[in-house]
């Protein structure tokens, strides 16, 4: 069972201290609407805010142990690279916290609580990980896909997908096309080579591996968007300028994430519904883009204090020229293991990156051409939104 826990009344405290009101929504992952005062106050009131927020602690029993009720911080520019802001002011929250697994967030004191203790917490069995939130255990699930044309695959883990790409894989095999631009993708690793569009069954390799390069830059649960959370946490911890030089970083990244994303979108798209043609050399070089942008934000999510020139670079290339596309797999067995981050480097310097939630295979996405030679290989998992190195290896590819 989890516990269920009022954050109103913490964050009511957070906040009444600083001097500003707030409002937040009952959730695993409450969002914050703090309006403040005008002017430099609420800048400084709301960094308050979000920083006592993320440390807010909640004493276990029976061990007495403190744990962090929050994962992770979203400021409105990091919950802008997970496509959680919307186009009304009044429906965009300031904040939101990312909670521990283990509970679930409620407005007011549950049945069977205490309420005259701090944020009333109880264990209860109404919600077991099962809601919300971006705890891989939550946030992984399935999707059933059968009909004619589907490949008889059986149950896989294999294909990275998210919910927007469903309705254009079923369009797709249904011959269907219509005005609406779609987030998601036609999943040809589901779908027979006879009923695949024409440009995609010609070019069916390189379409899925920018696809899947196009995932994980910018879906919510890809790397780029989970190391945007880490900064976003490291940023609320810290001083005004700390805070706001990763804003500013953030930004930079989002907006760079933003334009090699919809140009993804529109060669994939275009092949899919509107005849379109692909290019492998072309694909190749966008996956090259969407890597360095990926490296990127992760070099990002490493730094205790930010950097003066901007990491990611106009394009998505490095400083040493656009990379050339290379991976690495990695498997490890550890069923136990939770969410595991993975940094290749050669004289001290990041040359790829990878990210797993649980045991499974992952891809080390490179910033360029991998030469043979000796590397360092250093293992890291996510304790509350922060790498805490596992592991660190000599490795020879």
């Amino acid at each position: 069972m989890s516990a269920s826990t009022s954050v109103c009344s913490a964050i009511d405290g957070v906040t009444r201290d600083a001097g500003v009101s707030a409002g937040s929504r009952r959730d695993r992952l409450p969002a914050v609407d703090d309006d403040g005062v005008a002017g430099v106050k609420t800048r400084r009131v709301r960094c308050e805010v979000h920083s006592e927020t993320a440390e807010l602690l909640w004493e276990a029993a029976p061990a007495k142990r403190q744990r962090l009720l929050s994962e992770h911080i979203a400021d409105r520019v990091t919950q802008d690279i997970l496509h959680m802001n919307t186009t009304d002011p009044l429906r965009t929250p300031s904040f939101t916290l990312f909670g521990n697994a283990d509970y679930f967030f409620q407005a007011s004191c549950a049945n069977g609580s205490n309420p005259n203790q701090a944020g009333c917490p109880v264990v209860g069995p109404r919600f077991a990980w099962n809601h919300g939130d971006d705890n891989p255990e939550i946030a992984r699930t399935w999707a059933g896909i059968v009909g004619p044309g589907v490949k008889a695959l059986g149950q896989t883990g294999a294909v990275w997908t998210d919910h927007t790409d469903l309705r254009p894989t079923m369009l797709s095999l249904l011959g269907l096309s219509d005005d609406y631009a779609d987030d998601g993708n036609l999943v040809a690793q589901v779908v027979n080579d006879g009923s695949l569009p024409p440009a995609v069954l010609a070019h069916r390799a390189a379409y899925e591996e920018l696809q899947g390069r196009l995932k994980q830059l910018n879906a919510p649960f890809g790397q780029f968007g989970h190391d945007a959370e880490v900064v976003s946490t490291t940023a609320v911890a810290g001083d005004d300028r700390t805070y706001n030089g990763f804003a500013s970083q953030l930004a930079g990244c989002n907006a760079q994430r933003d334009a090699l994303a919809a140009s993804i979108q529109a060669t994939l798209g275009g092949a899919v519904f509107h005849h379109g043609s692909l290019d492998d050399k072309q694909m190749a070089k966008l996956a090259d883009r969407a890597d360095a942008l990926i490296a990127n934000m992760h070099s990002l999510s490493l730094m205790a204090v930010p950097p003066r020139q901007s990491v990611c670079r106009s394009g998505g290339h490095t400083a040493g020229g656009p990379p050339a596309r290379g991976s690495d797999a990695v498997t490890f067995a550890n069923s136990r293991a939770g969410e595991t981050r993975f940094v290749l480097r050669r004289a001290g310097r990041l040359v790829a990156t990878g990210h797993a939630a649980r045991a499974g295979k992952v891809t080390l996405h490179a910033r360029r051409a991998l030469a043979h030679g000796r590397y360092t290989l250093v293992i890291a998992r996510l304790d509350h939104g922060r790498p805490h190195t596992v592991s660190e290896r000599n490795v020879h590819l």
